[in-house]
C-alpha cells in the first residue's frame, strides 16, 4: 500500500515536472488551461441542471414564457462557453506546435553536447528514443498528456458537482456507479500496463525501423541495392522488424478487446439499472419528470467523469514513464561542464611549443574485455607531419578518438603541454583541431556551407579559393551554375548536384584546411582520390609542416614519404616510431608493409 501511494505521488511529481518544462517554454499555454476546464465544467452542469428547470416550468408551473427565457439563457451560455473553448483550443494547438518545436530543438541541442561514446551504446540510444517520445511517439505525446491533465481537472469538478445531485435523490445510484467505474478502471489499468510494456519493447524496434527506412531512401546505398539485388534481403529484415512489432501490438490488442468488451457490458448493465430504478421512482411519485431527467443526466455525467478521471490518470501514468526519461535525459551532464582550464592565447602560444603526450594509455570499448590499445607512450610535437600506419583493427582510429576526447582512456593519461586534455574547456580544446574522418559526412547544403560551417558574412572568400585549388576542386566549382553557392545532393533541391566519392572527400579535406587550426588530423584522407589528387593534397600538407602538427592515419604507405615521422601500430600492441628511411632499415614489419604496396608500382 505504501508503495502504491508513493507511486501516485511520483506521478504528481512527473506532472509537475512536465508543467514546469512547458511553463519555461510558453507560459500562456498553461494560463489558458484553466479556461478549458471552466468551459468544460460549465457545459456539463448546464446540460444537467437547465433541462430540469425548463421541464419544471412547462409541466409543473405552466410558465411557458419563463421556460423560453431559460432556453435562451441555456443556449447563450452554451454558445459563449463553446466559442471560448474553441478559441482556446485553436490558440493552444498553435502554441503546442511552437512548444513541440522548442522542445525538439532542446533535445537536439542536448544530444549534441553529450559524450560521444553514448552514441555507440545501444542501451543509451533506446533511452534517447524513449526520452524524445514526448515529441515523436503518440502514446507519450505532449499534447495528449496535457489534454489528459485538463480532462482530469474538469472531470474532478464535474464529479464533485454531480455527487451532491445524486446523493440528494438516491444513494443507491451513486453506489452502483462507483462500483461499475472501479471495475472498469481495473480493466483499463490492465490494458494500460500492457501498452506500457509494449512501448518499452517498441523503442529498439522503432530505432531499427527508422534505420532501415533511412538507409533505403539514401541514394548512397541505392546502387548497391540494385547491383547486388538486395531487395529481398532488406525486405526480409524490414519484415522481421515489422513482425516483431506486430506480435507485440497483437498481444496488447487482445487484452484491449477483452477489457473493452467487459467494460461495455458493465456500462450497459449499469445504464439499464439506472434507467429502470429512476423510472420506478418516477412512477411511484417519489420524483418529478424534471427530477428524473436531471437524475439520469447527472448519473451519466458522474459515470463519464469518473471514467475520465481513471482513464486519463492511467494516461498520465503511462506518459509519466517518458516524462521521467526526458527529465533524466535533460539532467545528463554536458561534456562541456566540469572542465575549467582555458587555453590562454591558444594559437600563438601553442604554435611556439606544442606537445601532446600519450602516457601509459590503455583503452577498451564499453562492455568489451579486450583492450584495443595497451601501454601507448607517444609524444607528438608541433611543426611535424606524423603518419600513423598499421594493419586493420590495431587501434589507429581509436587513437584519434582518444586524442579528440571522444573517449576517455581506460588507463593512463593524455597531456597537452603538460596538462591533462580532459582538464581543458572542451570548446577551446576542440578549437585546436581540424579533422577529416574516414566515415566523412557531406551535408545536403551549399558547397560554401559545407566548407565554412558558419554564416556567409564571416567567410574569407580568397582563402576559400586557395583551399579549393589545393584540394583540386576549384575548376569544378567554377563550372557549376551557382558556383560555390551550389547545393550538394538533390535531397531538398532539384538543382542540387551529386559529387563523386572522391569529390566529397576533397570537400571534407577543404573544410578541415579552412579551419586553419594548429592541429590537422586526417583519417584515411585519400581513400577515394586519384593518384594525381592524392599527390596534390599530400604536397599541400607537406608544405604545412612548418605551421602545424599534421597527423595522417592511412593504409596508403605513400603518405609516409611526406611525413617527418612515422608511427607504426602493430597487432601485438607494440608500436615503432621513426623516420620513413630509418624504419625501412630497422623495422621488418614496416618494411614489409611499405614494400608490399610499392611492388605493384615498381614491377610494372
Amino acid at each position: 500500500m505504501h508503495t502504491k501511494i508513493k507511486n501516485i505521488f511520483s506521478y504528481f511529481r512527473d506532472v509537475g515536472a512536465l508543467l514546469k518544462i512547458v511553463w519555461s517554454i510558453d507560459k500562456w499555454y498553461l494560463i489558458m488551461m484553466p479556461l478549458t476546464i471552466v468551459t468544460t465544467v460549465c457545459q456539463s452542469l448546464v446540460a444537467i441542471i437547465f433541462p430540469k428547470l425548463i421541464i419544471d416550468e412547462i409541466t409543473t408551473r405552466k410558465r411557458i414564457g419563463t421556460a423560453i427565457v431559460i432556453v435562451v439563457l441555456m443556449a447563450t451560455i452554451l454558445f459563449f462557453s463553446k466559442a471560448v473553448q474553441r478559441l482556446v483550443d485553436y490558440l493552444s494547438n498553435v502554441r503546442m506546435r511552437s512548444i513541440r518545436n522548442e522542445l525538439t530543438l532542446t533535445i537536439q541541442k542536448k544530444i549534441m553536447t553529450l559524450d560521444y561514446w553514448n552514441l555507440e551504446n545501444p542501451e543509451f540510444l533506446n533511452f534517447y528514443q524513449r526520452a524524445s517520445g514526448v515529441v515523436t511517439m503518440w502514446q507519450a505525446d505532449l499534447q495528449r498528456l496535457l489534454n489528459a491533465i485538463i480532462a482530469v481537472g474538469s472531470s474532478l469538478l464535474i464529479v464533485v458537482g454531480t455527487i451532491y445531485i445524486l446523493s440528494v435523490f438516491d444513494v443507491f445510484i451513486f453506489i452502483l456507479i462507483v462500483m461499475v467505474v472501479l471495475l472498469s478502471s481495473l480493466l483499463n489499468a490492465r490494458v494500460m500496463k500492457a501498452q506500457v510494456d509494449m512501448y518499452k519493447d517498441f523503442a529498439p524496434n522503432i530505432r531499427k525501423m527508422n534505420y532501415l527506412m533511412d538507409e533505403l531512401q539514401d541514394n548512397k546505398y541505392a546502387k548497391e541495392i540494385r547491383t547486388y539485388n538486395m531487395k529481398k534481403w532488406l525486405s526480409r529484415k524490414t519484415e522481421n522488424v515489422l513482425m516483431r512489432m506486430y506480435k507485440i501490438t497483437r498481444k496488447v490488442y487482445n487484452v484491449q478487446i477483452a477489457s473493452q468488451g467487459a467494460v461495455l457490458s458493465l456500462n450497459i448493465i449499469q445504464n439499464a439499472a439506472i434507467y429502470a430504478y429512476a423510472g420506478w421512482l418516477s412512477l411511484i411519485g417519489k420524483i418529478a419528470i424534471g427530477d428524473l431527467l436531471m437524475l439520469i443526466n447527472a448519473a451519466s455525467a458522474f459515470t463519464s467523469g469518473l471514467q475520465n478521471i481513471f482513464s486519463n490518470y492511467l494516461t498520465v501514468k503511462e506518459a509519466g514513464i517518458y516524462i521521467r526519461e526526458l527529465i533524466a535525459f535533460m539532467d545528463l551532464k554536458n561534456v562541456e561542464k566540469g572542465y575549467a582550464i582555458t587555453l590562454k592565447n591558444t594559437i600563438d602560444y601553442l604554435m611556439d611549443d606544442l606537445t601532446i603526450e600519450f602516457k601509459d594509455v590503455c583503452f577498451k570499448y564499453p562492455n568489451q574485455e579486450k583492450y584495443v590499445l595497451e601501454n601507448i607512450n607517444i609524444v607528438l610535437s608541433g611543426n611535424e607531419t606524423v603518419a600513423i600506419v598499421g594493419d586493420n583493427g590495431v587501434g589507429k582510429t581509436t587513437f584519434v578518438k582518444l586524442l579528440l576526447r571522444l573517449y576517455k582512456p581506460s588507463k593512463g593519461e593524455i597531456f597537452l603541454n603538460g596538462i591533462n586534455i580532459w582538464d581543458y574547456a572542451l570548446s577551446e580544446y576542440m578549437g585546436l583541431f581540424s579533422v577529416v574522418f574516414q566515415d566523412y559526412k557531406v551535408f545536403a547544403f551549399s558547397i560554401l556551407e559545407n566548407i565554412v560551417l558558419q554564416k556567409e558574412a564571416d567567410v574569407d572568400k580568397g582563402f576559400i579559393d586557395q583551399i579549393l585549388k589545393s584540394v583540386g576542386l576549384f575548376d569544378k566549382v567554377q563550372s557549376l551554375p551557382q558556383e560555390i553557392a551550389q547545393h550538394i545532393s538533390r535531397s531538398f533541391i532539384d538543382s542540387g548536384i551529386e559529387f563523386s566519392g572522391g569529390e566529397m572527400q576533397q570537400l571534407q579535406i577543404g573544410q578541415a584546411l579552412y579551419r586553419n587550426t594548429p592541429i590537422l588530423v586526417l583519417d584515411e584522407p585519400t581513400a577515394n582520390l586519384s593518384p594525381q589528387e592524392e599527390n596534390r593534397i599530400f604536397t599541400y600538407i607537406s608544405n604545412l609542416s612548418s605551421d602545424k602538427l599534421s597527423i595522417i592515419v592511412s593504409h596508403r604507405m605513400s603518405c609516409c614519404n611526406i611525413s617527418t615521422r612515422v608511427i607504426v601500430f602493430k597487432s601485438d600492441q607494440t608500436i615503432a616510431s621513426g623516420t620513413h628511411s630509418k624504419l625501412l632499415e630497422t623495422d621488418e614489419f614496416y618494411a614489409h608493409l611499405f614494400n608490399l604496396q610499392a611492388q605493384y608500382y615498381q614491377n610494372i
